[in-house]
């Protein structure tokens, strides 16, 4: 039968009964509505405020928003969202993501990986210190000058020239590239690499062994973090150690010279101590600064040179632009060379002398 005591229904054998103008059904498909709204245990809807809630789909909304407890779900407290599996959070407009790094507490955003926080629309580095700015070094240029000998040992002279804005200290190596053969490349096993020490001011040296080899090539380079640079090729013709006593006095005088004489561009060989001249081989040279010399030694290595103008003059390393003129029985001294023409002192009548090689 059918009961209603204030207006509803009862029915015992089928479980319906409305308290309310709502409705029950204790089967595993009832319905109930005690306040407008409605609530099913087994399918899982309720509805408090108008809002509807999911045992086991998991879906929830508070104020007009929803969340899904599985793994994929949002919250929207106040307008935001929420996505724990994703990670994006927006308490009051701005986002963060916990995974990612990033967050955005006044329409400004952070990264923690890559550090930069922008509270009023700038930007910051994590440290929050501002970085030095590095200089620009430069390449620097570098020249081979030379070499002399020291006790059988060949000294290769260098010098720098600084590019603006760089110092000494922004040359990380000074040295040489030496070999046998002309083609200096520091990737060929036949090219050494010396390295050089700075002496006074931007030259810089370095010592050599020669060993057997009768003729070497050299040129000084230079390296720092802008790269490396390189001179110019010079040369180097060792003289094999004949017998002097074998050697006319022209041969000797010639082989003195060149044992401590380097060539450069031009046919000319620069000698340490005498200055640059070329060599005809039959005892004849032409200088530089006196011209046309015939040459011969003497017993100390010193060199007598005969020439046009003053006849025979003598001088040897140490001693020289001292030259002792024969034919006057003194000294004169080599003082310069202006518009090509050589001034010399002559202590014999104590007055400047000109001579146009």
């Amino acid at each position: 039968g059918y009961q209603t005591p204030s207006g509803g229904y009862q029915t015992p054998s089928g479980g319906n009964q409305t308290q309310g103008g709502g409705y029950q059904t204790p089967g595993g498909g009832g319905y109930q509505t005690p306040s407008g709204g409605s609530q099913s245990p087994g399918s899982g809807y309720q509805t408090p405020s108008g809002g509807y809630q999911t045992p086991s789909g998991g879906n929830q909304t508070q104020g007009g928003g929803y969340q899904t407890p599985g793994g994929g779900g949002y919250q929207t407290p106040s307008g935001g969202s929420q996505s724990p599996g994703s990670g994006y959070q927006t308490p009051s407009g701005g986002y963060q993501t916990p995974s990612g790094g990033n967050q955005t507490p006044g329409s400004g955003y952070q990264t923690s990986g890559n550090g930069y926080s922008s509270p009023s629309s700038g930007y910051q580095p994590e440290t929050g210190v501002a970085q030095p700015i590095q200089p620009i070094i430069k390449r620097v240029v570098v020249e081979t000058i030379g070499h002399s000998l020291n006790q059988g040992q060949i000294i290769l002279n260098g010098k720098t020239l600084q590019a603006e804005g760089n110092s000494k200290a922004d040359s990380s190596t000074v040295g040489f590239l030496v070999s046998s053969i002309a083609k200096l490349d520091p990737q060929l096993p036949n090219t050494q690499i010396i390295i050089g020490e700075f002496q006074d001011g931007n030259t810089f040296t370095a010592n050599y062994d020669a060993g057997f080899d009768k003729t070497i090539y050299f040129r000084a380079f230079i390296e720092n973090t802008a790269g490396t640079t390189y001179g110019s090729t010079l040369k180097i013709v060792i003289q094999s150690k004949s017998d002097p006593s074998k050697m006319n006095p022209q041969e000797k005088a010639l082989s003195n010279l060149k044992s401590d004489s380097v060539e450069i561009p031009g046919g000319w060989l620069q000698n340490s101590w005498f200055g640059s001249y070329k060599d005809f081989e039959n005892g004849w040279i032409f200088h530089a600064v006196h011209g046309w010399l015939y040459v011969s030694s003497d017993s100390i290595n010193g060199i007598w040179a005969w020439s046009r103008d003053r006849g025979w003059v003598w001088s040897t390393n140490g001693l020289y632009p001292f030259l002792y003129q024969s034919n006057i029985g003194n000294w004169i001294y080599y003082m310069t060379t202006k518009n090509g023409v050589a001034h010399y002192y002559n202590y014999s009548i104590k007055s400047v002398e000109v001579h146009t090689p």
